[in-house]
């Protein structure tokens, strides 16, 4: 016998799922920034974490709103919310993009 479950899609995520996306990406940043520093465990290690730390947090909110979201789905949908929220902020501080350069965010050597 087999069942088959279907995958909820949705066009404004609900906040729960928003708060868990965003505080386990948070917590990843901030372990790995950890990790850095314990593994070095010197001045190169709190350095090296640091920037680490810094580098995710902007790719994260800042790049992502400003060269991701605007070509993204969900950033054209009237009343959206997507599963990290950043649409809300890219409408504000972004013009529109491209959905057809949504796939491009996956090139390059520091791509998100």
């Amino acid at each position: 016998m087999s069942s088959t479950k279907r995958a909820n899609l949705y066009t404004r995520y609900p906040l729960s799922s928003i708060v868990t996306y965003n505080g386990t990406t948070v917590v990843h940043y901030v372990l790995g920034g950890i990790g850095i520093i314990l593994g070095y465990n010197s001045l190169v290690g709190y350095l090296l974490g640091s920037l680490y730390l810094a580098f995710s947090f902007v790719e994260m909110y800042v790049h992502m709103p400003l060269k991701v979201c605007p070509n993204c789905v969900y950033y054209k949908l009237n009343n959206s919310l997507c599963i990290s929220g950043l649409n809300v902020v890219s409408r504000k501080v972004a013009k529109e993009g491209s959905v057809e350069d949504f796939k491009k965010r996956a090139q390059g050597l520091l791509c998100p």
